[in-house]
């Protein structure tokens, strides 16, 4: 009997292994529909196009992952909010889509970090935080990189370089921004980032892959992005495992369904 308990046993380890690499990035896909929605303290957040860093009853600081980010705002007492949105696009306005919500901008020397003092009423309130063309379909720059990994002390020079050319709205990227996907790299990626005067949109590779997948999500939030912009639309897919996961690929159809 004990040895039919063991081989039981010993063939449900396979089996759970053996689904596990069937789907190696499913829990990834998984993850991104928890990213954006907090709660703590009476006030309620949810954001789908925004990753939440800090919450608090009076702070919210998230890390844009589009070019526009509307943020859903639900109050159980009125009171002041400071929010920050860090990788937001320069000169970007607030606008209130819903609800009595009186809204500050705060100047900052770094134009990707958006900071506003809100006054929030009780109940649903509705933010868009974009620069004021978002929607005006005409023509755009953008930059494309990827595979920076190893070359991560010296991306300030390729930051520079995008810096000086002109009209470049943001930055896309097919992901390896780190070579072990270590702390220290992570650090030195984000600390980089503030040279970089627009924002910079990426999904992973394989390389964040070496060490824990959260040390990503926790900084950047989904591994998987689709926005719009000036009539133009975006979509970033996690390939890191080396293959698609079946949640990825509906998401994907239906972006280009909407993307006709």
């Amino acid at each position: 009997m004990s040895m039919m308990k063991l081989g039981t046993g010993v063939a449900l380890v396979l089996l759970v292994h053996g689904s596990a690499c069937l789907r190696p990035a499913q829990e990834r896909a998984l993850s991104d529909l928890e990213v954006g929605i907090g709660a703590v303290d009476g006030l309620a957040v949810a954001t789908p196009s925004a990753h939440i860093r800090a919450l608090s009853g009076s702070r919210l600081d998230l890390w844009a992952n589009h070019p526009v980010v509307e943020i859903e705002l639900t109050a159980a007492t009125a009171g002041p909010l400071r929010l920050s949105l860090d990788n937001c696009m320069p000169e970007a306005q607030a606008a209130v889509l819903a609800g009595a919500v009186s809204v500050t901008d705060v100047p900052m020397e770094q134009p990707t970090r958006c900071v506003f003092d809100i006054d929030l009423p009780l109940g649903e309130s509705v933010i868009r935080i974009a620069p004021d063309d978002f929607d005006l379909a005409s023509r755009f720059r953008f930059a494309v990189m990827g595979d920076i990994q190893t070359g991560l002390g010296e991306v300030g020079d390729v930051f520079e370089a995008i810096a000086a050319h002109p009209g470049v709205r943001f930055v896309v990227s097919t992901g390896d921004l780190v070579e072990d996907a270590r702390v220290d790299e992570y650090e030195r990626l984000t600390e980089s980032f503030s040279s970089l005067p627009v924002p910079y949109y990426s999904t992973i590779g394989n390389h964040e892959l070496r060490a824990d997948p959260d040390r990503w999500s926790e900084r950047f939030g989904r591994f998987n992005i689709h926005f719009e912009f000036k009539d133009v639309s975006f979509s970033f897919v996690d390939s890191g495992s080396a293959s698609l996961d079946p949640v990825v690929y509906d998401w994907l159809d239906g972006w280009l369904d909407e993307a006709d």
